[in-house]
């Protein structure tokens, strides 16, 4: 998509977006007005509605139009980072080949495009490799019994310590389905509705994932290495695929002169996909398939590890007000 045609595309936005192309009009009259702060505030406070958007196109074209302008408010506040991140986001939202006209833009917003353009030129969009996955979708629960709930991949994933051994201590119907009441309420971000967002965004995440990620080692794909990630952090920015090089492994078999035949997976995630308290403006997860050693299996690297930890207490932490 040609930039020069976000105008157009805002113009002829249909009334379930008319919120975000008003915004975005705002924010880069704001942008030409030299009010960069502004313009992030209008811009930045869109994208609820944005993300609401029913149709996939409209909502990508919205989000993008949104991280772009965003993007360049950022650098005309002089704030490289920020500006990188939303570049990130622009083509994380919009796949196709971007083009950018150079004398309708400061140089070194230029710079900034052009630079995260060609680092992620040689990655994949999650759903080309992995299509399929609705973020608006319903599933019912899985239909175990109370006495088996606590080995399904939502407490098994979410749960800490602390809940894992108060689920073997309830032991009676009731005080089961109790814990299983209040674990959930410790997850809702908006306990005022009858909706429990985290819960049925989780829902659909396994859902996925056992379709997706299941491996010759694992049953169901929610409990494999790709899975977990999948679970706690939802689809990755950028997704690398490509033959596994030696320097990229310490498998010890590989060592030696026998040619490598196996795989490395790189999932990316950017500064707004991440808990907050990951200093990093990315992470990455790399993920080796090798005869041998195993189908998919993530390397324990520190951040990558750090990022699931702090996922998985900021779920536990989302309603607590609640309990």
């Amino acid at each position: 998509m040609r930039l020069s045609l976000v105008v157009l595309l805002l113009s002829s936005m249909p009334l379930a977006a008319a919120e975000p192309a008003e915004s975005i009009g705002r924010g880069r009259a704001q942008i030409a007005a030299g009010d960069c702060r502004r313009a992030i505030e209008v811009l930045q406070g869109v994208l609820p509605a944005a993300v609401a958007i029913a149709s996939r196109d409209e909502r990508a074209d919205a989000l993008g139009a949104i991280h772009f302008y965003t993007a360049l408010a950022f650098s005309a506040c002089e704030m490289p980072e920020h500006t990188r991140e939303q570049l990130c986001e622009f083509f994380r939202v919009k796949t196709g080949k971007s083009a950018i006209d150079a004398s309708k833009y400061p140089a070194p917003f230029i710079k900034a495009f052009k630079e995260v353009q060609g680092a992620m030129q040689d990655a994949h969009w999650f759903e080309a490799l992995y299509p399929g996955f609705n973020e608006y979708a319903n599933f019912p629960e899985d239909s175990k019994s109370l006495l088996l709930w606590g080995t399904c991949p939502e407490f098994q994933i979410l749960a800490d310590d602390a809940e894992k051994s108060g689920w073997g201590l309830a032991r009676e119907p009731m005080a089961q389905s109790e814990f299983i009441q209040t674990f959930w309420a410790r997850r809702d971000s908006d306990p005022g509705t009858e909706r429990n967002e985290l819960r049925e965004q989780t829902r659909r995440r396994v859902v996925f994932a056992d379709r997706a990620f299941r491996t010759p080692d694992e049953e169901r794909g929610a409990f494999s290495d790709r899975g977990t990630v999948f679970v706690l952090l939802g689809p990755p920015a950028r997704v690398h695929r490509q033959g596994l090089k030696r320097f990229e492994t310490t498998i010890a078999t590989d060592r030696s002169r026998t040619p490598l035949t196996g795989t490395l997976e790189r999932w990316v995630y950017f500064r707004p996909q991440l808990p907050a308290p990951i200093p990093a403006q990315q992470v990455e997860f790399r993920f080796i398939t090798h005869p041998g050693y195993g189908d998919s299996v993530m390397q324990k690297d520190f951040m990558p590890l750090k990022a699931l930890a702090e996922a998985r207490k900021a779920y536990g932490k989302t309603g607590q007000a609640a309990e």
